[in-house]
């Protein structure tokens, strides 16, 4: 248990470090604002795939569903603090979350299976 929650935590702050470099960069980029959030949710799922010995995939779903609700909280605080958004409010917030959670989902999974298997592959070359 502690183990499990030492990687959601790890995750999730990850992800809030990069949408805050994400929502504090005052340069627009095309490849920043389109590809960083897709990297933050491999990452973070990989974080918790390498740390849990088992449940990966299970992980994977619940931490995808926790980066979504999060994304909707930190999108409606970058609104409240002034940042120009499309659909600031709480209702583009909640909206932003329900439809951000099965890309959310899917790259934690994916994210989650490598970081098994890369736990598997080291603790295998380890032992030879």
């Amino acid at each position: 248990m502690n183990r499990a929650l030492l990687a959601f935590g790890i995750a999730l702050g990850i992800h809030i470090f990069i949408s805050i470099v994400m929502y504090g960069s005052r340069f627009s980029s095309a490849v920043l604002y389109q590809y960083l959030p897709y990297f933050s949710f491999i990452i973070c799922g990989f974080v918790v795939g390498y740390l849990l010995k088992s449940k990966y995939i299970l992980g994977g779903i619940v931490l995808g569903c926790l980066i979504s609700i999060l994304s909707g909280i930190l999108h409606w605080l970058a609104g409240q603090f002034g940042i120009q958004l499309d659909f600031s409010n709480i209702g583009g917030a909640a909206m932003l979350a329900v439809l951000l959670s099965p890309f959310c989902i899917t790259f934690c999974i994916l994210g989650s299976t490598v970081g098994h298997f890369m736990r598997r592959l080291i603790s295998n070359t380890e032992t030879l």
